[in-house]
């Protein structure tokens, strides 16, 4: 068993991507194996703490932690969401994902409708918003052909028409 507590758990994420690459696949299968001998309540709050700090390659490697360890989720959808649409990284297609598998897509929509319907985003968490809606097309009534973009994640990317 690891005794890492969450704190730990994210730090040790964070200096993988950093002393590493996001996606080196020694560092990711060590981490992998450590924390599914860890409590899965620290896992869970460890792997979802980097969601609050800005940051592509650690987030990478949490995402892609996330959907190999799938940890229960500890956390309300909607408060998750709330926590992470500020810092989430909008390349980070694992967390969405993930949110779909454990919650279902339908839900994560109707979650991130309630979200935006509350009128007091920010122009980034609209973004956010978007671009979460972006990374779960099957799940999309409006789903776009070949998987393009809509409008927020256009604007992510600078290229409004």
């Amino acid at each position: 068993m690891t005794n890492w507590l969450a704190p730990e758990i994210a730090a040790r994420i964070t200096a993988a991507a950093d002393n590493y690459s996001p996606s080196n696949p020694q560092q990711l299968k060590q981490l992998h194996t450590a924390l599914c001998r860890a409590e899965p309540r620290e896992v869970y709050f460890g792997i979802m703490a980097v969601f609050l700090t800005p940051r592509f390659g650690p987030q990478e490697v949490a995402g892609r932690l996330l959907i190999g360890i799938k940890p229960r989720p500890r956390e309300p959808l909607e408060e998750i969401i709330r926590n992470v649409l500020g810092t989430w990284d909008l390349s980070v297609e694992q967390l969405p994902w993930y949110l779909a598998e454990k919650f279902g897509g339908s839900e994560v929509l109707n979650t991130l409708a309630a979200l935006e319907g509350e009128g007091t985003r920010t122009e980034k968490e609209l973004v956010a918003i978007g671009t979460f809606r972006f990374w779960l097309p099957k799940f999309r009534s409006d789903a776009q052909p070949c998987g393009q973009p809509d409008l927020a994640h256009k604007a992510a990317q600078g290229r409004l028409p």
